[in-house]
């Protein structure tokens, strides 16, 4: 299954922030509260093995398939920065749908096709260190509350599938940022997000990697 990442969108922000980063003044990104969004690609630790076995749990025994490990991610944040090197955020995180196609096992010309998903909500503080020349970099620990979602349909007979589990993970991120105005800063961030769904709809990790716009209010 084709895996489709916004590339137009990536680099229409960065190539805005460049834009705008040559008309630049002095940058005073330092208290207050924000809003950020971003974009970009989720990869997910979570193999065809571990929808194998999710979909054997529930009496389904497949084979010979293939599962995406990368998909779009995007979110949105609001946030508050305490102090120069301290902040809170609260957002919205979707993770991507990642695709899955095996062969049922012992069925003739018989197949699964479906998608593994996440997304949730998230609370996490940063702690940022500013640099020169209106460049910071953070690091992120927080929390997902995580809805995860396997949706599976069969051919000749076979059950379809649609089960769902909500989970409590870790989140984790390093990120840096360039503040191109008073008001408004690029970004670029690794996110990790753990403990996503559970043997019922395949268990693991996604890794996120974005750029984003952020506005100072």
């Amino acid at each position: 299954m084709k895996t489709f990442i916004p590339h137009s969108i990536v680099a229409t922000l960065v190539v805005g922030g460049l834009c705008l980063a040559g008309q630049a003044q002095a940058a005073d990104f330092s208290t207050g509260p924000y809003v950020s969004a971003n974009v970009g690609a989720g990869v997910s630790s979570l193999r065809k093995g571990g929808i194998d076995s999710a979909l054997g749990a529930q009496g389904i025994g497949v084979s010979s398939g293939t599962s995406d490990t990368q998909n779009t991610t995007y979110g949105l944040s609001f946030g508050y920065r305490i102090t120069p090197n301290l902040a809170v955020e609260a957002g919205y995180v979707n993770l991507g749908k990642f695709g899955y196609q095996s062969n049922v096992s012992g069925a003739s010309n018989a197949a699964v096709v479906g998608e593994f998903k996440s997304q949730g909500v998230t609370a996490a503080a940063l702690g940022i260190l500013p640099l020169a020349h209106n460049v910071s970099v953070y690091g992120k620990l927080g929390l997902i509350r995580a809805d995860t979602e396997l949706r599976a349909s069969g051919s000749n007979g076979v059950d379809t599938v649609n089960t769902s589990h909500t989970t409590t993970g870790p989140l984790l991120g390093l990120g840096a940022s360039y503040d191109i105005t008073p008001q408004v800063a690029t970004r670029v961030e690794w996110n990790r997000y753990g403990n996503l769904g559970n043997p019922s709809t395949g268990y693991g990790s996604v890794n996120t990697y974005t750029v984003g716009l952020a506005y100072k209010f």
